[in-house]
């Protein structure tokens, strides 16, 4: 069209207005999607004619040429393309022969980010490592869809591998499950069982949260058969753990106990405390289905006291609803809300959704007991569209979704409850999740209430 004909012939112009390194430069740039830093702009966009140490003043020069915008992010300075901008570039890239070239270069600058992010996300670098994924997130797609249309198969698998747990963290069960799925569909994935065994695995932890138990059961089998073969204990001790979850889900809890005794025999072997500490959390809920909730107790302490000397918070503060719930069911209230309101603070600022659901509930609980039923019910409300919106846990709209062991009590109010619902859903009643978890946080409950007036009138 002829408006689009101006636009390309203004961008022609100022394209060759430009010096040939510049020009080299913006059509590698164009490889990246949802913007980059310079340490990614220097590592993909140098070659043999463009030397790393040159691309920072480049990209300066295609700044101030208002080619490539400037921002500053959460983790610094990111740099962006307009769109009409990155599509004019990779056509150029595409003709001067050199996108197969930068797009691989891409992926292995991504796979290498993923790598290094991926055990920080059991540290205290957790929040920042999220943060930073997140921020690459439209990157970090962009390198597996290459992958997988390039039929690059091991740095698909391995890609696939590392973001398992960020996609397990954040609750994006089904984009994991897309593409865990996908990678295992690239040639030769057979012949990389190290990596095939997690890929598996992580796909049975998606499942989890959003299929039927055959399903689950059938990726955690197999994940089981292929690190058995290749030797890889650490994946057969995860993907054993799960299946103890899976059987737990079923009220199993016989076949449970065998793979939780045999997983964590593995961890203690291959010194492997995070997942002793995921073990002893999945053998609290173990008991807690029995209603033995004070061995469960005993439990979740042991592994809230592993995941906090490593610096888990995000898998503390599960932890930490779990804990809080029990006590507050159980006469200890005023310890139980506070634990309750920190676990919602750490799955606020992880943007962790199952998590915010859980603990919303949990608080919700809590303020019915409270005698505020008003309140509460915004917060159950607010819980359930949560759940709903992940196709997660509580099985409340989608047919097929899973139910938590521990949120039958969910599933058991949402039975009684589930017009009510509906019709303040209808109504755009229901509170949205960041409002929901302001009205939580601020909430104050009635002990609370008595201390502050004592305090004042003192």
């Amino acid at each position: 069209m002829p408006r689009q004909q101006t636009l390309r012939a203004a961008i022609d112009w100022s394209f060759d207005l430009l010096t040939e390194p510049e020009r080299a430069l913006l059509r590698r740039l164009s490889v990246f999607a949802g913007g980059w830093t310079l340490d990614a702009a220097e590592d993909i966009g140098s070659t043999a004619d463009i030397a790393a140490a040159d691309v920072a003043d480049l990209l300066s020069n295609l700044v101030e040429k208002s080619l490539v915008i400037a921002r500053d992010g959460a983790n610094g300075i990111r740099y962006h393309l307009l769109e009409t901008v990155r599509q004019y570039g990779s056509a150029r890239l595409h003709a001067a022969n050199e996108s197969d070239l930068h797009r691989n270069a891409h992926l292995r600058f991504f796979l290498r980010f993923a790598e290094e992010a991926e055990p920080r996300l059991r540290d205290a670098g957790q929040r920042e490592w999220l943060s930073r994924l997140l921020e690459d997130s439209d990157n970090l797609r962009a390198a597996l869809e290459w992958a997988c249309a390039a039929g690059v198969t091991l740095s698909g698998l391995a890609l696939a591998r590392v973001l398992g747990r960020f996609w397990h963290i954040r609750g994006d069960y089904s984009e994991g499950r897309y593409w865990l799925q996908r990678v295992q569909q690239l040639p030769d994935a057979s012949d990389f069982p190290e990596e095939l065994a997690w890929v598996l695995y992580f796909e049975g932890v998606m499942e989890t949260f959003i299929s039927d138990p055959q399903t689950t059961r059938r990726c955690l089998t197999r994940s089981l058969e292929v690190a058995r073969a290749c030797g890889n204990r650490s994946c057969e001790a995860y993907a054993l753990d799960f299946l103890g979850v899976a059987a737990l889900f079923e009220a199993n809890f016989e076949l449970a106990d065998v793979h939780f005794a045999e997983c964590r025999a593995i961890f203690r072997e291959i010194g492997d405390p995070w997942g002793t500490a995921f073990n002893l959390w999945h053998a609290g809920e173990a008991s807690d289905a029995r209603d033995d909730g004070a061995g469960a107790l005993v439990f979740w302490e042991q592994s809230l006291a592993i995941l906090q000397q490593l610096g888990d918070e995000h898998r503390a503060g599960i932890l930490l609803t779990a804990v809080g719930g029990w006590l507050v069911r159980n006469g200890d209230f005023q310890r139980g809300t506070e634990m309750l309101r920190q676990a919602l603070r750490i799955a606020s600022e992880h943007g962790a959704k199952l998590s915010i659901a859980c603990s919303l509930w949990e608080f919700a609980e809590a303020v019915e007991q409270d005698a505020n039923p008003q309140t509460a019910l915004e917060l159950f409300h607010a819980a359930v569209a949560v759940f709903d919106a992940i196709g997660s846990s509580i099985g409340l709209v989608r047919p097929g979704v899973r139910n938590l062991v521990q949120l039958e009590r969910a599933n058991a109010w949402f039975a009684h409850n589930r017009a009510q619902y509906a019709k303040a859903a209808t109504d755009r009643r229901v509170l949205p999740m960041g409002e929901a978890i302001e009205r939580a946080l601020r909430y104050e409950f009635g002990l609370e209430r008595v201390l502050r007036q004592e305090l004042r009138s003192n």
